[in-house]
């Protein structure tokens, strides 16, 4: 198998993976979790069909920005007096909101790996100058 073709691959798992994790965090009923997750993961799977460069590298600079995005609202949401992430205990949204935080934390770590095996499948595609001719 070409190197493409190994990394592409890599990116489809681990975007369903992601897939998979987004719908789980958004079960919450108490918080809406981001849903731009679900957004990302569909184009991590768009990137790993076509094999464009450019869909490869807007995928790197899309995953980026949700992870500055993801650690923001868990960070602003759980500080303090405001933390809405964690209602009354004993309530039926608290198991709830503990499971989809959980969830979006879990996607954040898979990012990482989506990161990783996009900066390779954009290498292995021909990095910039690939993009350029398309």
């Amino acid at each position: 198998m070409d190197p493409a073709g190994h990394f592409a691959k890599r990116v489809e798992t681990v975007c369903v993976i992601s897939v998979v994790l987004s719908m789980l965090s958004l079960v919450n009923s108490h918080v809406a979790m981001p849903s731009y997750n679900f957004a990302l993961a569909a184009w991590g799977l768009f990137a790993s069909y076509s094999r464009s460069s450019r869909a490869a590298f807007a995928l790197m600079g899309f995953t980026s920005i949700s992870m500055i995005l993801d650690i923001v609202f868990l960070t602003l949401w759980s500080h303090g007096d405001a933390n809405v992430l964690k209602p009354q205990s004993g309530s039926i949204a608290g198991s709830t909101t503990g499971f989809s935080v959980a969830m979006m934390s879990i996607n954040l770590i898979s990012k990482l790996a989506v990161l990783y095996f996009t900066m390779h499948l954009f290498a292995a595609l021909g990095g910039s100058e690939a993009a350029r001719r398309q």
